[in-house]
């Protein structure tokens, strides 16, 4: 099995954040895929049953708030049996081991489609979050990112995000500006505030408190937090509450990251 950064860090039951310094600090085995750094199992278990400590303890232990866990709210629940999940696990697969598979573009497409009734669930929040500043690109193609396999730069589609922003002439996703994002992918849904350069020093206490960690990334930085999807999905519904909540939280720091960066 082939693994992102993010599938990583669940199967070794760690934040992303961790698995991250985890990599960077070590020399855990990884692989080149197109330009992009994917990890395979059988080459981690190896690594970490030929180590003699704790491979936490190999790296500086990160600041407290990287690792505080979100409020209990923020669980997902599985639809029940007699209610529709948001998306189905033979879709999320296509982000899976079908991420190189353009057999798969279907099911991604349905992600997509996902993401885009997700936007609709949220769109009165966001709206008032914002002061109806925010909202999706204006071109249809570029609401989300690439869910084509044909379309994607490095031949991988793990992850298929919907980014809010502002302003005439944005690139695909608001990438040369701050934005919201939701991204999904196989095994999580993350909400983050986004943007270029160096970004805010710090992550202000209370969303450290509600879970966000403070990364810096080669395009940026983000300020995000990822919940696990259980198996099944939940519903629409559930969805659309938890991430109302999380934009609510986030549009007034992208209002004022975005005026300081004017």
């Amino acid at each position: 099995m082939v693994m992102t950064l993010p599938e990583l860090a669940s199967y070794l039951r760690i934040t992303e954040a961790i698995a991250a310094r985890l990599v960077d600090e070590t020399d855990m085995p990884r692989v080149s895929i197109a330009g992009k750094v994917r990890f395979q199992q059988p080459a981690v278990d190896s690594w970490l049953a030929g180590l003699r400590a704790d491979p936490l303890a190999v790296i500086e232990q990160p600041p407290p708030t990287e690792l505080r866990p979100g409020p209990a709210s923020d669980a997902l629940p599985p639809a029940g049996p007699d209610a529709q999940p948001w998306v189905t696990a033979e879709a999320l697969a296509a982000l899976a081991h079908g991420a190189t598979e353009a057999s798969q573009n279907m099911a991604r497409l349905t992600l997509r489609d996902a993401l885009l009734s997700l936007n609709d669930g949220v769109l009165t929040k966001l709206t008032q979050a914002s002061r109806g500043r925010l909202r999706l690109h204006p071109e249809e193609a570029h609401r989300t990112s690439p869910w084509r396999l044909e379309d994607s730069s490095d031949g991988v589609i793990d992850a298929i995000r919907l980014a809010w922003g502002e302003g005439p002439g944005a690139p695909s996703g608001f990438a040369d500006r701050a934005r919201l994002v939701v991204e999904l992918s196989a095994c999580h849904l993350t909400v983050a505030l986004e943007g270029p350069g160096g970004g805010p020093v710090n992550e202000d206490a209370e969303s450290a408190d509600r879970g966000y960690a403070l990364v810096s990334r080669p395009s940026g930085w983000a300020l995000s937090k990822s919940v696990e999807l259980p198996s099944p999905a939940p519903t629409l519904a559930r969805v659309v509450a938890f991430v109302s909540r999380e934009l609510d939280h986030l549009a007034p720091r992208w209002a004022s990251y975005a005026l300081r960066s004017v």
